[in-house]
């Protein structure tokens, strides 16, 4: 009788191998879904020039497209492109953390992040663009498709779902002008595995059908895109509520980063990843918990651990201040 192992229980999913690597002196940059939140916390833990978000957390193509243009253009927002609801004022554009009563507030929170976000994608090397739904809402007194609805009722809206056409024809142009902006930009397209239930599971699933059919359409259309398979190994490879939290929605921090180890495999070089395993000891000499701080064995411990990343980041020219900081608050 013929024994199976392990893996014939499971599809296999081979990471992409592009004939580019990023190391840490290539800024990265992320905009999209909060699954991009959840990579990106990953970038900055491993010390990479990282910008997340600076518009906050958006979800449909169009959201993001116009957050990529005012960047572009190094958008000035004003008071005319504000709302205000309730004694909170916001942009439809933004997430609602820019939300404040106080408009002035607000504005200067969007602008710094404009700037920011301006002067870091002229020099990132790689954008990596999560798209989470392709459902939108238009606001019905202007007809405009929104970023976020800032909890305003949803009579005020119009549900609408993109199509992949919609979706290639906002960001051909776009990609060509960020192409213009940035030349040595590489960029790579994924689509989040995170599903948007309130949207109901048959809603959903046209939502990312639509996302997939028009992300791999602008990938092909420049070899400098890439497409990133994390949907298919949340959804087809791991399939299995272990690896989802107890919302039954988002992916479980074991699959983030089992994700992330699967883009490590794409995205770095050999000495990328080595510096990542330093990385990974530092981080974990500095979490280990001792039942006696203040003994001679575990402050030697501790000052071999202090050498290991003064030396390191002579190196490298990583900078570990947050981590030395923490140290000698340790041996205090």
């Amino acid at each position: 009788m013929n024994s199976k192992s392990s893996s014939d229980f499971f599809l296999s999913l081979d990471p992409p191998q592009w004939n580019w690597k990023l190391n840490h002196k290539d800024p990265v940059f992320l905009l999209g879904s909060c699954f991009s939140d959840s990579i990106g916390d990953r970038f900055v833990k491993y010390k990479f020039q990282t910008l997340i978000n600076p518009y906050g957390t958006l979800y449909h193509p169009l959201a993001l497209a116009q957050c990529l243009k005012d960047l572009l253009n190094n958008q000035s927002y004003q008071y005319d492109d504000l709302t205000q609801k309730d004694d909170q004022w916001f942009s439809w554009n933004h997430h609602g953390q820019f939300n404040s009563t106080d408009p002035d507030l607000v504005l200067k929170d969007i602008q710094r992040n404009v700037e920011e976000g301006h002067a870091f994608l002229k020099k990132a090397q790689l954008l990596v663009i999560t798209f989470g739904t392709a459902w939108t809402y238009r606001l019905n007194s202007t007809g405009n498709r929104v970023a976020n609805c800032h909890k305003v009722p949803a009579s005020e809206f119009t549900k609408e779902l993109l199509t992949p056409e919609e979706i290639e024809k906002e960001w051909t142009p776009l990609l060509k002008d960020l192409q213009a902006f940035n030349p040595g930009l590489k960029i790579i397209f994924t689509v989040s595995p995170i599903r948007h239930i309130r949207d109901g599971i048959i809603e959903n699933n046209r939502s990312k059908a639509a996302l997939i059919q028009a992300t791999h359409q602008l990938v092909d259309q420049n070899p400098n895109r890439e497409y990133f398979p994390a949907y298919e190994w949340i959804i087809d490879v791991l399939r299995d509520y272990r690896f989802f939290q107890t919302d039954r929605v988002h992916p479980s921090e074991e699959a983030v980063q089992f994700i992330w180890e699967q883009l490590t495999q794409s995205l770095f070089n050999q000495e990328t990843q080595a510096w990542n395993q330093i990385i990974d000891q530092i981080l974990q000499g500095l979490n280990h918990r001792t039942n006696n701080p203040d003994s001679r064995a575990h402050q030697l411990f501790l000052e071999k651990l202090k050498q290991k990343m003064v030396a390191f980041q002579h190196s490298s020219g990583l900078s570990f201040e947050k981590e030395l900081k923490r140290l000698k608050h340790q041996k205090a």
